[in-house]
């Protein structure tokens, strides 16, 4: 499996390459038989074996060999080697060349560690959404080559770590502490003897203080520089629980429904994960407009549950809401129960993107049938995610983000978590006859939280719903079955079509036909050109807009022919 899974790695970097067209990289590779081979400088070139293929990635690697070729010799080169060799050519930015290396190894010493995972995810003691979340651990952001480079974290699930990972208790100052609750984290956490010992350590080290849980690395950090951050350690720790897919984010040991986020100075995907306390305020703001929207509109009620996120502290001031990163905090989330007597199956969408298994048949039943599992969830998301569109926001509806509620093997609703990233139009909030949240935004960085048209919060609907959630798991089932991606993009055009048949609103209409269906391009989130042109961490990912072909134009009568091989083709290469 760890040649698939090096093949997949390797697979991720042509993908972006190509996809973004990152600085340029189309001109730099060349299909030539059965080779593609990527230009470093006018002696030196990359070569791997490939095939060409219609769709979005034109280029599909058969295996993990790559090697270093000039005019007179051609060696090989370790696939986690490439990138040392990558960063060199004359059209690679000179900004990160380190970092871009160091994350590009990161990633396959978490990739190493894949069969630990997936014993995991296949232990029968574990449910259905436990299991879920590995899986989403191994397949993480689809087409993002840095996508595994965890740093600190990645010691939460290394097959070297210790049997139960610990949560290390220290005390704050009230004062300098930020929360909506009256109630100590412990008391949600900890059974009744553990928080026993911990008020008795509090009431002894620390009478007054507030105990919050951190990290090994928070505990390590704070160990070197207690009086920094006005803390006192309680020499407490307790079991950590579970990881779930992004790692910080831990379960309960206690409860499944009971999720613990906790802040970090680890930096994954060229941000800083901590917790500043304007994005825990806007995720209150957020919360509350989706449950007016939902309030409104009983059918997507039925479909669509909020996680509760309203528990949360956070070390820093009021009046420095927007300048504190939050370096130490945590969370509570507490996932929604079923509201009938049929237990929910709750799963991670991004788990359904993992090539290297059945994951429909291991998450749902050996009966499911994945082909029409994708149909129907394409078409509920669709339905569910244009709807809230037309309301005047978009979630960050990517598939770690998002959770599937099956009952048995039907599809019932999705679980929405992580609200600080609720999008919103103004003007088509107040058309709507809704509240505008009171978002706490630092307006001098740019910021995609508050959009000025619907044509631009509906990229984000384009981007992380269709090609980043979507996508990624219809081509997982593809590798199952005998349809193509052509199939898929017919698909989805024949849901949004539907739905644009069902609106009243003409401008909504038209926004949706000529953005969506008809457009030349569709938006694309660019990976590489801002993270490797960043010039220093922020809390916040590096993003930036590009533009990609529009697959549905294939895909409508007589578009273009379904997927074939074009190995032997004429290789005539177009900027995406």
């Amino acid at each position: 499996m760890r040649r698939q899974l090096y093949t997949d790695q390797l697979q991720k970097l042509i993908d972006a390459l190509v996809m973004e067209d990152f600085n340029g990289a189309c001109s730099h590779l060349h299909c030539v038989g059965s080779s593609l081979f990527i230009t470093l400088d006018s002696a030196t070139r990359l070569e791997l074996a490939c095939s060409r293929r219609d769709g979005l990635r034109p280029y599909r690697l058969r295996n993990n060999e790559v090697f270093l070729c000039s005019d007179h010799r051609r060696s090989r080169v370790e696939a986690r080697r490439l990138m040392a060799h990558l960063v060199q050519a004359s059209w690679w930015p000179p900004t990160n060349r380190a970092e871009a290396v160091r994350w590009w190894e990161e990633c396959f010493d978490f990739i190493d560690g894949f069969p630990h995972l997936l014993r995991l995810a296949t232990n029968r003691d574990n449910s259905t959404l436990t299991a879920s979340e590995y899986l989403a651990m191994a397949a993480d952001r689809p087409f993002h080559p840095f996508a595994h480079a965890k740093g600190e974290l990645a010691a939460l699930v290394s097959p070297m770590a210790t049997q139960e990972s610990r949560l290390h208790w220290w005390a704050f100052n009230p004062d300098q502490l930020m929360t909506r609750q009256a109630v100590q984290p412990a008391a949600f956490l900890l059974a009744r003897a553990e928080l026993a010992r911990l008020n008795r350590q509090l009431s002894t080290l620390a009478p007054g203080r507030v105990a919050l849980p951190v990290l090994p690395n928070q505990h390590a950090a704070l160990q070197s520089t207690p009086a920094g951050a006005d803390a006192v350690d309680l020499r407490f720790s307790s079991p950590a629980g579970q990881p779930t897919s992004s790692l910080r984010t831990l379960f309960s040991g206690r409860d499944e429904h009971l999720h613990l986020k906790l802040s970090t100075r680890a930096r994954t995907l060229g941000a800083i994960r901590s917790m500043p306390p304007r994005y825990l305020v806007n995720s209150d703001q957020a919360h509350r407009l989706l449950e007016r929207i939902l309030d409104q509109h009983t059918e997507l009620a039925r479909i669509v549950a909020l996680c509760d996120e309203s528990h949360w502290w956070v070390v820093g001031r009021e009046q420095d809401m927007i300048s504190n990163p939050g370096l130490f905090g945590c969370q509570l989330r507490y996932l929604p129960r079923a509201a009938n007597s049929q237990p929910d199956q709750l799963i991670t969408l991004s788990a359904l993107g993992f090539t290297h298994a059945p994951v429909w048949q291991h998450l749902l039943g050996d009966d499911i049938e994945p082909w029409q599992a994708v149909k129907e969830l394409t078409a509920q998301f669709v339905q569910t995610f244009l709807t809230l569109w037309c309301q005047g926001v978009m979630p960050e509806c990517h598939g770690q983000n998002l959770l599937a509620r099956y009952q048995g093997q039907r599809l019932s609703g999705f679980v929405l978590r992580d609200h600080d990233t609720l999008r919103i139009c103004p003007t088509r909030l107040k058309q709507q006859g809704l509240p505008l949240p009171d978002y706490q935004i630092d307006w001098t960085t740019p910021n995609s939280l508050v959009l000025g048209s619907d044509e631009r919060l509906l990229a984000y609907f384009t981007t992380l719903g269709l090609q980043v959630t979507l996508y990624p798991i219809a081509l997982a089932a593809l590798n199952h079955g005998n349809h193509s991606e052509t199939d898929f993009w017919k698909w989805v055009r024949v849901c949004i079509e539907e739905y644009a048949e069902t609106l009243s609103d003409r401008q909504l209409k038209q926004v949706l036909c000529e953005s969506l269906l008809d457009a030349e391009v569709w938006p694309f989130k660019q990976l590489l050109t801002p993270l490797l042109n960043q010039h220093a961490a922020s809390t916040g990912m590096p993003s930036a807009m590009g533009h990609i072909r529009n697959p549905l134009l294939a895909s409508r009568p007589n578009g273009l022919p379904a997927e074939q091989d074009l190995t032997q083709a004429q290789d005539n290469e177009t900027t995406t």
